[in-house]
C-alpha cells in the first residue's frame, strides 16, 4: 500500500523494480489508485526471454534457465539466488490491463555507447546485432521476444465527465 491519497500523481515511474514484487498485479493496481485520471505509467523491466546476459547473474539467456538451475549457479558463484518474477511481452501487457491501465504500448530500449564500451566482445556483438535488428520491420517485433528489456507506457483511462 502506497502512503498517498487516490489520484495524487500524474505519472508513476517503475524502473527495474516490478520483477522483484511478490504481488505484481496488486502493486500495479496500487499505482493505478494513486494516479489521477488520464495519468501515465512508465515501466522498465528486464525481459525474461532475453538472449543477452541475465540482469542478476550475468549468464547468457538466464531467464530460460529453470529456477533450480539459477539457484544452483548463484550458490556456486557464492551469491544469493535471485528472487524474482521476470516478465515477457504478453505477461507485461496482461498485468497492465488487469490493473486497469489502457493503451499499453511497448518500446525497445536503446543501448548507449557507454554501455557498449564496457561490454565484453560477445556482448558488443549482440548489442550491434540488436541495434541493426531494431531498424528492420520484421526483426523489430522479434526483439520484444528476445531483447534485453521491455519498456512500457500505459495510461489510466479518463474518468467519465458528469453531466448535470
Amino acid at each position: 500500500a502506497l502512503p498517498f491519497p487516490d489520484g495524487e500523481f500524474d505519472r508513476v515511474i517503475l524502473d527495474s523494480s516490478i520483477e522483484h514484487w511478490t504481488g505484481q498485479k496488486e502493486g500495479l493496481e496500487e499505482c493505478h489508485r494513486v494516479m489521477g485520471s488520464g495519468g501515465h505509467l512508465f515501466l522498465s523491466t528486464p525481459n525474461r526471454y532475453s538472449l543477452g546476459p541475465d540482469p542478476h547473474m550475468g549468464v547468457p539467456a538466464g531467464g530460460y534457465w529453470p529456477k533450480r538451475w539459477q539457484a544452483a549457479y548463484a550458490r556456486r558463484q557464492g551469491a544469493i539466488p535471485p528472487k524474482r518474477n521476470l516478465l515477457w511481452k504478453r505477461s507485461l501487457v496482461r498485468l497492465t490491463n488487469a490493473a486497469g491501465f489502457s493503451q499499453a504500448r511497448l518500446l525497445l530500449p536503446q543501448i548507449s555507447e557507454a554501455q557498449r564500451r564496457q561490454a565484453s566482445k560477445p556482448v558488443k556483438y549482440l548489442a550491434a546485432l540488436y541495434q541493426t535488428a531494431q531498424k528492420l520491420p520484421l526483426s523489430h517485433h522479434l526483439l520484444f521476444l528476445v531483447g534485453p528489456a521491455l519498456l512500457a507506457v500505459a495510461r489510466k483511462p479518463e474518468a467519465p465527465k458528469h453531466q448535470p
